[in-house]
């Protein structure tokens, strides 16, 4: 019981949901887009100018709709980094919606090919699993995104930098909508807009419907017959990146 109690305390699930003023194809290639300009900057903020001790890379491209990221990321003093090795699979589940699933992975799955890891000592491998649902919202041609996270970054962990962890993960609904208002300023409707998007609830089971028994939101049987028409994303904000330091 002390085991499981201990488990559950490092285990965080949030939930967030907003309006983003851009296409559900240009949302999905933002965030399925792991290593464009913006995230890069992003992670160099974040962890520093050494990609050899916090890289954050895609390892292989298994076609069109997966791919196999890695990541190491700095955690507070006296925390050791996590590093986090993951399976990225997107589907589009109807004209108007995309479903982006990230699931941990291992190096032992055959698909998983040899790659450098972290070169910082101590690194503590850790499991995350993300899951976007992206409509569209007519006739404005916006998107609904909602984006649930479950994060167990192992170890010890101070509940106060587990809750910090958790919540700041939906930190990236609040950068898209900003980056992508910066881009897309029109006259709308807001209570208009917020009518379309009032929909049914969409039900989830507990891991967010990663890999159940019965095959019910098993997105790793995916069709590659869906493509995206100019798929991926170029940060046109070219601001210079705050330096950061290494520990």
């Amino acid at each position: 019981m002390a085991k499981n109690a201990a488990k559950s305390e490092r285990v965080k699930r949030v939930k967030g949901s907003a309006i983003i003023p851009t296409s559900p194809e240009r949302m999905l290639a933002w965030v399925y887009a792991f290593t464009s300009n913006y995230d890069q900057r992003l992670h160099v903020v974040s962890n520093g100018r050494d990609f050899d001790a916090y890289p954050n890379k895609v390892i292989t491209h298994i076609n069109n709709h997966h791919h196999i990221v890695y990541y190491c990321m700095k955690v507070p003093f006296p925390l050791n980094s996590r590093s986090f090795l993951c399976r990225g699979i997107w589907k589009r589940t109807d004209e108007d919606q995309y479903i982006l699933i990230y699931k941990p992975c291992t190096t032992s799955e055959p698909d998983v090919p040899d790659f450098k890891p972290s070169t910082k000592k101590n690194v503590i491998a850790s499991d995350y699993e993300a899951t976007w649902v992206i409509r569209r919202l007519r006739p404005y041609n916006f998107c609904h995104c909602t984006y649930m996270v479950r994060a167990d970054i192992k170890g010890n962990v101070p509940a106060v930098i587990l809750n910090h962890s958790a919540t700041g993960a939906l930190e990236k609904l609040k950068r898209a909508h900003t980056y992508f208002s910066k881009h897309n300023t029109v006259d709308y409707d807001e209570k208009a807009l917020r009518d379309e998007m009032k929909e049914e609830d969409m039900e989830f089971n507990d891991d967010y419907g990663l890999g159940r028994e019965d095959g019910q939101g098993d997105c790793m049987k995916i069709s590659v017959s869906t493509r995206l028409d100019n798929f991926g994303t170029t940060d046109t904000d070219r601001a210079d990146t705050a330096r950061g330091e290494d520990d």
